[in-house]
């Protein structure tokens, strides 16, 4: 018999607990200020929801704009994409008209959706227009935030303060309410589909659903055989590297065996500047910036084609035209002595908000730092002596060079090597057909995130040749399999220190 109302209410609640995770409740603040870092505010807000071709989320854009809240009752919840709800877990509210679909900092729009696994478009079922991807970005990980006093101010390039598993789990949350309670899923239904969908229609969108809720289950199981190994994340820190891995080569490829327990959860890096770095990974491993972003993409869902051999093997969603332009962006031209890095800056002190510095407590400081940190963090950027040639590598071949950032051992300095270590000890279970020689995690990502990019260039009309084309970030900086020695535990200490004035 079918249950209704309340009976569905106290089961659903039996079932999947009474609401969804404990998330901290934010004071209010008066005003937002994004600091001074040298980005026009259009060039801002186009990095902060430019379509890097991500599903991260598993669902259509109208999927996720339907849903609600994960509050059980039997009106009508929230939003779940209400900004209000999302800035709990960490999210960054971004009102304006530069962008429509309302959603926070580091979630984009994209296109219709068309999955290369089956060459087939994902259809709205009353309609038959097909639906439109959503994912993260860059930026959602990548976009810092304080809080002083009443006014909150936010950094372009610095380190979230984002939670994802939370966000997750109250997404998976979110879903499973609306397959289990039915005037949730009705509301769901006619959001989606519109006040007068046919019952063949209803009946399909809410099989999508459920299929998606039992994808959910069997990722969470993997969660579950690997928690003994895991460590939990949390805000502001992710083992963005295993995710990555996990993402490619046990859920692209269905290989349940190549997935890890997120070890190694770090704090998200502040990325400006970084691409001016010889070794573009914070953890010393990737020498290219298209490998570097195109990776982060598939790591967050940008679809690939790796099992299906009826159809182009390594064709994608990855938006490679935007993840050009964001290095662009955030690199600037080629920095030197007079011009400074001229990409994304690093952002200098707010006085009008923090007050003006003490000048003789920075002068102790710039002491201190050099004399007990310089020896790693390098000299500070506004220093000629950073600009001396033993800390920058020869022109290439392109006219470019490279900041030749210290490399540490974490031996020591006594961190934890897991981060350092996890992609050459991590080993994987590969097909034959894709091609790839190294069985070791980061000496595979390379290889077939390469691989991806490379399809990406041969099937454009023209096709695209980016070592003669400089833009597309390739001349003279290679896809390198070899491997830094991280057997010793190397790392990379991260990068150079401004001192402000």
């Amino acid at each position: 018999m079918r249950r209704t109302g309340l009976a569905t209410l106290a089961l659903t609640t039996t079932m999947l607990g009474a609401c969804g995770p404990s998330l901290p409740d934010y004071p209010k603040t008066d005003k937002s200020v994004w600091l001074d870092q040298r980005w026009q505010p259009t060039e801002r807000d186009w990095y902060h929801h430019a379509d890097q071709g991500t599903m991260t989320f598993g669902l259509p854009y109208e999927w996720l704009t339907a849903l609600e809240q994960p509050t059980l009752s039997l009106s009508a919840a929230g939003s779940f994409t209400d900004p209000a709800y999302l800035d709990q877990f960490g999210f960054i509210a971004s009102p304006g008209p530069g962008n429509p679909s309302g959603l926070p900092v580091g979630f984009a729009h994209g296109a219709a959706i068309v999955d290369p696994t089956t060459g087939e478009a994902w259809i709205n079922p009353q309609s038959k227009q097909p639906f439109t991807g959503v994912g993260l970005t860059c930026a959602a990980c990548h976009t810092g935030r304080i809080t002083y006093g009443k006014t909150e101010l936010l950094i372009d390039g610095g380190g979230a303060m984002t939670d994802l598993g939370k966000f997750r789990t109250a997404l998976g949350l979110a879903v499973a309410y609306t397959v289990y309670v039915p005037f949730r899923a009705d509301r769901f239904a006619e959001r989606v589909l519109g006040p007068n969908a046919s019952p063949e229609a209803t009946a399909a969108l809410k099989q999508k659903l459920a299929d998606l809720l039992t994808s959910g289950k069997a990722a969470l199981a993997l969660d579950d055989n690997v928690k003994s190994t895991s460590i939990e994340e949390g805000f502001g820190r992710l083992d963005a590297l295993n995710r990555i891995g996990n993402q490619v080569f046990a859920l692209d490829l269905a290989i349940d065996e190549n997935y890890v327990g997120t070890s190694a959860p770090v704090h998200y890096p502040h990325i400006w500047d970084s691409s001016w770095f010889d070794w573009v990974q914070y953890n010393g491993s990737i020498l290219q910036p298209m490998v570097r972003n195109a990776g982060e993409a598939m790591g967050v869902r940008a679809l690939v084609n790796l099992t299906n051999q009826k159809l182009p093997l390594y064709a994608s969603t990855v938006n490679v035209t935007n993840l050009v332009k964001m290095e662009q962006d955030l690199a600037g031209k080629q920095p030197d002595a007079t011009t400074g890095f001229n990409g994304l800056h690093a952002p200098a002190w707010p006085a009008d908000v923090f007050g003006p510095i003490d000048q003789a407590l920075a002068t102790k400081g710039a002491a201190l730092y050099k004399e007990m940190c310089q020896g790693c963090h390098m000299p500070p950027v506004n220093s000629p002596e950073f600009w001396s040639s033993q800390f920058w590598s020869e022109p290439n071949a392109a006219g470019e060079r490279y900041l030749k950032v210290t490399m540490v051992d974490t031996t020591y300095v006594g961190t934890d090597p897991s981060q350092a270590q996890g992609m050459e000890y991590r080993g994987l279970r590969l097909p034959a057909v894709l091609g790839i020689k190294s069985h070791s995690y980061g000496p595979a990502l390379g290889e077939i995130v390469e691989k991806t990019v490379d399809h990406w260039y041969d099937s454009q009309t023209p096709p695209v040749s980016p070592r003669s084309a400089p833009k597309w970030m390739a001349i003279a900086r290679t896809n390198c399999k070899c491997w830094r020695n991280t057997r010793l535990g190397r790392s990379t200490v991260f990068g150079p220190r401004r001192v402000s004035a």
